[in-house]
């Protein structure tokens, strides 16, 4: 019997979902103040009205709170958690943060407050573009969660006088002042909702971080975008005494504030906007910082060293062209970005922190010793048919290509089902079905004790049939940080059929670890292929003892590096490389 009657049964059912089908709700918003007595001097935008759309945010945040789903994934009450074995303080979710557990401490004053669940906001928003060539769509999607949730769980165009961007600033604050303001009184008296175990409870709301890029920032705290990011520590107390001591003007050229703008944030209790920005790591430490800044001082400084033409054929990662400094400023650069990532944050993740940040201010001032910056400024088918050919399509065509990485793909294409023979011609491995052999006895008898490697080539099973050759493969994986891994090159990956088991396996050449520490500029590993005497130590494992890709970087030495070495032979052209720890967060935990 089918789960619904009809498409009317089916549309009943989800209208009856208690949770979701919050309404849209919109409001115009216009300029609203002086505008010049000229009627041809009234630029078009003081006179347009915009129009913003939103839900209300107090019901989708009783929404999240009434979702079952997050009924073992919730945090009632801010809460300190410390490790039992070095009594360090334990950050993870939101909840466990300080500053919930300071805005706990401030509404426990109200006697009215006294046993409500605070239920922090967190809110979003992007400026994006959606049409670019014939006209600029502009639009500010606003996103909002709560903070008792576990982790594991944006015309026309104007010219840009001072006025209007004074204008922007300010409809942008005054268009979130009003879609939140159904949050003003249960921020001050407790509300009664339900959650999702079914139980109702007082809940009290506050504002808590606002996640911005570093644009955004400067328009939710309204300072000037031309200055430095010291302008946005700031504080509510310190932006009134200096609105009661300075005029506008001086406002806005002495201290980079732009007076005449209300923020969101005037009528909600406990809130200050200086204190609820977010950093980005995304826009203002990795893009911000390293792409625009760090690698630009690296050209700035082949340009000075090197000359212009010469240093267009030097690559940014040859450390020999750079002073150790520079090496060791972009090592704790990458230190820095990947303990902040971190899922769990201990206290000596944080000392961590502080020294990685410590390092890196002190090898940076390489570029201004050297003359290279002024100063620092970082933002932070049956018959005969066409069918049959199509058929025969699938299997020869469109499958290989699916197996192919897409690059010079018809080789790889044509070599998809082949023998054993063929590929050990292919690859120059004249013993490959001994390998195959001591992979099928090692997945056939896997408890055996003996060292297979002095067990007789005799005693492998012997397979001699096609296999079926996969150029690319993907993978997902979870990456805890207590594995010591092996790095391999990989050969090739491929399947064959053994007494009706399918096998997936992979031809590997084994790296071996140079010395027993990381190098000590780039914190990185070095690693070499792997001889057993003059042959090439090989084996054929199975792709479930593949754990995640690793990123290698060739150990260049002071001469340039050929054009024929591209990304598709350096493992083939080099043999000593560095295991890139800082590839990606996964390999920042794992790397040996």
């Amino acid at each position: 019997m089918p789960p619904f009657a009809d498409h009317k049964d089916l549309y009943k059912t989800v209208d009856n979902i208690p949770i979701g089908g919050i309404n849209w709700q919109s409001f115009k918003i216009q300029y609203s103040r002086e505008k010049p007595d000229i009627l041809a001097d009234v630029p078009s935008w003081m006179s347009q009205q915009f129009d913003v759309w939103y839900r209300d945010p107090c019901e989708v945040a009783c929404n999240i709170l009434a979702n079952p789903n997050y009924v073992n994934d919730f945090d009632y009450r801010p809460f300190r958690e410390y490790s039992v074995s070095k009594e360090e303080h334990r950050y993870q979710d939101f909840m466990s943060g300080d500053w919930a557990w300071k805005q706990a401490d401030i509404l426990a004053t109200d006697p009215d407050a006294l046993g409500a669940t605070f239920v922090p906001i967190i809110l979003g928003s992007d400026k994006t573009m959606v049409s670019v060539g014939t006209v600029n769509n502009e639009y500010y999607p606003l996103y909002l969660s709560i903070g008792n949730v576990c982790n594991n769980v944006p015309t026309n165009e104007h010219k840009e006088t001072e006025e209007f961007r004074d204008f922007q600033c300010q409809i942008f604050h005054s268009s979130l002042a009003k879609i939140l303001e159904t949050f003003k009184k249960p921020m001050s008296k407790p509300e009664v909702v339900c959650f999702g175990d079914g139980h109702y409870q007082c809940v009290l709301y506050g504002l808590g971080p606002y996640i911005a890029d570093y644009e955004e920032q400067v328009l939710l705290t309204f300072v000037l975008l031309a200055l430095h990011a010291e302008a946005l520590c700031r504080c509510e107390a310190h932006r009134e005494a200096l609105f009661e001591e300075d005029t506008s003007d001086a406002l806005r050229h002495d201290f980079g504030i732009v007076g005449s703008i209300v923020p969101f944030t005037n009528d909600f209790p406990h809130a200050d906007i200086h204190q609820l920005i977010a950093s980005d790591i995304l826009h203002q430490i990795i893009k911000g910082c390293f792409k625009d800044h760090l690698v630009t001082w690296v050209e700035k400084y082949l340009h000075h060293v090197h000359g212009k033409r010469e240093a267009e054929h030097i690559s940014t990662c040859d450390r020999s062209h750079v002073p150790t400094d520079v090496i060791r400023m972009f090592r704790t650069f990458l230190e820095f970005c990947y303990l902040v990532q971190r899922n769990v944050i201990m206290e000596d993740t944080i000392s961590q922190i502080e020294d990685a940040l410590h390092r890196f201010h002190h090898y940076r001032s390489i570029f201004l010793w050297l003359g290279i910056v002024p100063t620092f400024s970082l933002p932070l088918p049956n018959g005969l048919c066409l069918s049959m050919t199509e058929n025969k399509h699938i299997k020869a065509m469109k499958q290989p290509w699916c197996r192919s990485n897409r690059y010079n793909a018809l080789g790889q294409m044509l070599v998809t089902n082949q023998t054993i023979a063929a590929l050990a011609i292919e690859l120059s491995i004249p013993n490959i079905q001994d390998l195959i052999g001591r992979f099928l006895f090692e997945q056939l008898h896997p408890h055996d004790p003996h060292d297979h490697a002095t067990i007789p080539l005799d005693s492998f099973p012997i397979y001699d049939r096609k296999i079926s050759v996969v150029n690319s493969t993907s993978s997902r994986f979870y990456a805890p940080s207590d594995l010591r891994l092996q790095i391999a090159h990989m050969l090739c990956f491929f399947s064959f059929k053994y007494m009706f088991v399918l096998y997936k396996c992979a031809i590997v050449h084994w790296f071996d670890v140079i010395g027993d520490a990381p190098d000590k500029d780039t914190g990185m590993w070095v690693v070499q292929l792997s001889f057993d005497g003059h042959s090439p130590n090989i084996l054929v494992i199975h792709i479930d003892a593949i754990y995640c890709a690793a990123h290698l970087l060739p150990l260049y030495d002071v001469d340039f590096i050929p054009h024929a070495i591209n990304f598709s032979n350096s493992l083939d052209k080099f043999r000593t490389f560095y295991v890139n720890k800082f590839a990606n967060h996964h390999a920042f935990e794992i790397t040996f």
